[in-house]
């Protein structure tokens, strides 16, 4: 009787992968924002990539997308059509590399470090800054990078970027999964 009850159990969290992995303090400190929406930066492609029909329009769209699925997107143009003066206090940045047969991709979240509480304190030393963005500055705390060689084949590079979109998605549901309830 015990081993069935122990076996019932083992089973239900081993079918639960949330359970059976455990967020910890770590994971916190490098992904949780509170389940707030990210702004997307996609990095300058070299024109080495033109030919190929690989452009940043086509990896933001793509990245966008999946975090909007998600519900963790938060596209700037929306807030200036709005008149809304804000960004959402995260940063995911993807820059793709490409030389020759070769490509890099690489995942960043940046989050602020510090908040500004007072920002007529900074305006004079600042010059305004603080009242499109009111942060001191940002810190890496979690990224992933995919690296690879393709023969002019901008699909499996594309490929590539949404599995490391996926997987960012995946572990920052995980960790906020509190927040985004």
């Amino acid at each position: 009787m015990r081993k069935s009850i122990f076996l019932a159990v083992a089973l239900s969290v081993l079918a639960n992968p949330a359970m059976a992995e455990e967020v910890n303090n770590w994971d916190r400190f490098k992904l949780w924002n509170e389940c707030n929406p990210l702004n997307l930066v996609v990095s300058e492609l070299h024109e080495n990539v033109e030919n190929m029909g690989l452009t940043e329009e086509k990896i933001q769209i793509t990245v966008a997308d999946r975090l909007r699925g998600a519900g963790i997107y938060d596209f700037r143009k929306d807030h200036e059509k709005t008149g809304e003066n804000r960004l959402s206090p995260g940063i995911l940045l993807v820059d793709v590399i490409v030389i020759k047969y070769a490509f890099s991709i690489n995942l960043s979240l940046m989050l602020p470090m510090a908040r500004v509480s007072d920002v007529d304190q900074f305006r004079s030393e600042i010059d305004g800054f603080f009242y499109k963005y009111p942060y001191i500055g940002f810190a890496t705390l979690w990224s992933t990078r995919t690296t690879g060689t393709h023969v002019g084949d901008a699909g499996y590079i594309m490929q590539n970027v949404e599995n490391d979109t996926n997987k960012f998605v995946s572990e920052y549901l995980r960790v906020n999964a509190e927040a985004c309830g």
